[in-house]
């Protein structure tokens, strides 16, 4: 009977081996496309004199860009 947690040991860090090994591949990065960026820079007045907000508004390029 001894025999048994024995293999259950060897069993267990086999599959976390194999588990280990499959995330560590799913992991790598793949070919990493170019997205271009387009950004708008804006300035708005606030209520408060003296008091101006800036808004920068980021959004993909398209293919017409």
């Amino acid at each position: 009977m001894s025999g048994r947690p024995v293999r259950l040991a060897i069993a267990t860090s086999t599959m976390m081996a194999v588990t280990c090994l499959a995330m560590g591949l799913a992991a790598q990065p793949s070919r990493a496309q170019e997205i271009k960026i387009a950004k708008a820079d804006t300035h708005i007045d606030a209520l408060d004199p003296g008091i101006r907000l800036f808004v920068q508004e980021k959004m993909r390029r398209t293919a017409k860009d």
